[in-house]
């Protein structure tokens, strides 16, 4: 909350108000504030760490993968083999691309609905730990956590069942490539 006077302007009134309000979101929401001028008085303010941690785990959740766009995708990438470098955490890079099966032209609309019914296959076929990103027009990256080759088999299997289920026969059939993390030169190319 912010006191305004007559001749105050709607953009600084906002500006102060929206500063409260991160104020409070920082202590876990459920709370107000009146903005203050002194940025030292805050210091006061106590921290409620069980209710900021409350407010995170009920911000909202999300069911299957992770789908992240390709910046967040290359963070999280780079988070993780420092976690397998430091940890012996392992974990496996796979591309998984839709081609076209060469009996003729299609659709751009064609390509996009199979690349939709791949999405909601991936989300559906692998665990809330793992991440995706869509990487081209007709690629998905995927981070499989703490899995090993056959782990990855099996989940692609998963995935390419899920995706006929959902987009019936097409003239696209997924393949896919899995990269080493430890070996990213390494790469193994392997289809349905």
């Amino acid at each position: 909350m912010v006191m305004c006077a007559p001749g105050d302007s709607f953009s600084g009134a906002y500006n102060k108000a929206d500063k409260a309000l991160y104020l409070v979101k920082q202590n876990g929401k459920d709370g107000f504030c009146f903005y203050v001028e002194d940025p030292d008085s805050y210091e006061d303010e106590p921290l409620d760490l069980n209710k900021l941690l409350s407010g995170i785990r009920s911000s909202g959740s999300y069911d299957g993968a992770m789908d992240v766009e390709y910046r967040h995708f290359t963070r999280l990438y780079e988070l993780f083999d420092h976690i397998r470098q430091r940890y012996s955490q392992d974990f496996k890079l796979v591309m998984i691309t839709l081609k076209a099966d060469g009996s003729g032209s299609f659709q751009a609309e064609e390509l996009e609905k199979a690349m939709a019914s791949m999405e909601q296959a991936i989300r559906q076929a692998i665990r809330n730990v793992d991440v995706l990103t869509r990487y081209s027009r007709q690629q998905y990256l995927v981070i499989l956590l703490n899995t090993d080759e056959q782990g990855v088999k099996i989940a692609v299997e998963r995935i390419f069942r899920a995706y006929y289920m959902i987009n019936g026969v097409s003239v696209f059939s997924p393949s896919y490539v899995i990269a080493e993390p430890e070996a990213d030169a390494d790469t193994e190319t392997v289809s349905p």
